[in-house]
């Protein structure tokens, strides 16, 4: 498991889902383009899973909490969840080393396919330089901001807010299409309930007291404040040099 191939997946069967491509890999996850009985297309995040004490209470907290999060991306600024599923049995066996388990019917989470990309792909396309630039930055923190607030009331903490979890909801041609795109918080896979263990965060983007304290909301306020700092809003002003 720890060499896994999320390709070996493509033209295969998840469950119901006919796996079309992969569209990426997290640290907890490998995320899937795939077809579901209705003959839309969703994103599948298959969960890693790795051998060791924390392992099965993870997964069994995810499971507990499943109904849980589902509802809180019921939100119009959060990415939708359709389905939770962690076979605990079948989890077992997977960590005993029986991979063909993990191929055929891994732990997964079934959400909304968001074809814009990340709010992070738009800064190697340079969208930055745009005029329109700074309002859409300004909308995407306003939105993730909204999703927090509903993510905090629930009790939890989303534990891993950057750029690479602001999802689009169409991806721009040009600048001149940010002012139509809708930003999404997603990843809520890896949130865990205030005062829990931090299952996840990445590193340049979490508080000192994160990786010695029980997850709080402060935390993802502290990651979103980040977030907008390293977003190159003071570019939308930008005069390129020229030549005497």
């Amino acid at each position: 498991l720890n060499n896994w191939d999320p390709r070996v997946w493509v033209g295969r069967k998840i469950y119901v889902y006919t796996v079309k491509e992969v569209i990426g890999e997290g640290g907890n996850g490998y995320v899937l383009r795939a077809t579901g009985p209705d003959g839309k297309d969703y994103a599948i995040k298959v969960l890693k899973v790795e051998a060791g004490s924390r392992a099965e209470e993870y997964f069994k907290n995810l499971t507990s909490e499943a109904s849980t999060l589902v509802s809180v991306s019921n939100n119009s600024n959060v990415v939708k969840i359709y389905a939770i599923s962690v076979d605990m049995l079948v989890l077992k066996e997977i960590l005993s080393g029986n991979t063909s388990l993990y191929l055929k019917g891994p732990p997964m989470i079934v959400m909304e396919l968001m074809s814009g990309g990340t709010l992070n792909d738009l800064l190697s396309d340079r969208f930055y330089y745009s005029t329109y630039w700074r309002k859409a930055v300004y909308k995407a923190v306003a939105s993730v901001a909204e999703a927090l607030v509903e993510v905090h009331s629930k009790g939890f903490v989303h534990c891993d807010i950057k750029p690479q979890n602001i999802f689009l909801t169409l991806k721009p041609k040009d600048p001149a299409d940010l002012p139509n795109v809708q930003f999404k918080l997603g990843d809520l896979g890896g949130a865990v309930k205030v005062g829990s263990d931090i299952v996840q965060l990445t590193t340049s983007y979490a508080p000192p007291e994160a990786f010695t304290n029980k997850a709080e909301p402060s935390f993802d306020i502290f990651s979103l404040g980040i977030t907008l700092y390293v977003l190159p809003v003071s570019y939308t002003h930008l005069t390129l040099p020229t030549s005497d």
